[in-house]
């Protein structure tokens, strides 16, 4: 099985983590690592791994443009056009970058308006940060327990009368922490 362009971890290293797997399982880690990975992106509201992409937005009508998925890795072009063409003429190359934050500036503000920007770059992590790929590593391997053994990730609150609430939990909690920090702060 080949992992999808999500996957923020590959085989080899969670190999590192836990040397002692067999190569026979290789498939089946495979999909606890997409299922972790897709669980990451959900909870950080964005594509985590490094992509090529085409953003066509609106205009936010400020100097600063918002990118969905960043880090921004690099840019081949940015076109601002009210007229949807999207020409060689409308593309504008004096914006600043912040590659960190995903954010374009102008000294001008962008125009506002329907759809009339369009970027395309490559954004997103080509190095998975190591608090991520721990947490996307104890997500795949809590995965692991929860369909071998059935009963991780079930928490079970009893009050004092013995009347009981069960709950599922979808992810570690810690692991779902870090996944949260990687959303982007509200502006």
């Amino acid at each position: 099985m080949a992992l999808g362009e999500n996957a923020l971890l590959d085989w080899t290293k969670l190999k590192t983590y836990f040397p002692d797997l067999a190569d026979a399982q290789q498939a089946y880690f495979e999909l606890l690592i997409e299922a972790a990975s897709s669980t990451a992106n959900r909870y950080a509201k964005r594509k985590l791994k490094a992509r090529d992409l085409e953003v066509v937005s609106d205009g936010p009508g400020s100097s600063l443009l918002l990118l969905p998925e960043y880090p921004i890795n690099s840019i081949t072009s940015v076109f601002v056009d009210r007229l949807h063409v999207f020409g060689a003429d409308t593309e504008i190359t004096d914006y600043l970058r912040y590659d960190e934050e995903g954010i374009l500036y102008l000294d001008r503000e962008f125009p506002s308006g329907a759809q009339c920007i369009k970027v395309n770059y490559n954004g997103g992590y080509q190095t998975v940060p190591p608090d991520l790929e721990f947490a996307v590593v104890e997500t795949t391997w809590w995965n692991r327990g929860r369909l071998q053994l059935g009963n991780i990730g079930t928490k079970s609150l009893r009050d004092p009368t013995g009347i009981g609430t069960d709950y599922e939990l979808t992810v570690p909690v810690n692991a779902q922490r870090v996944f949260e920090e990687y959303r982007r702060n509200p502006a």
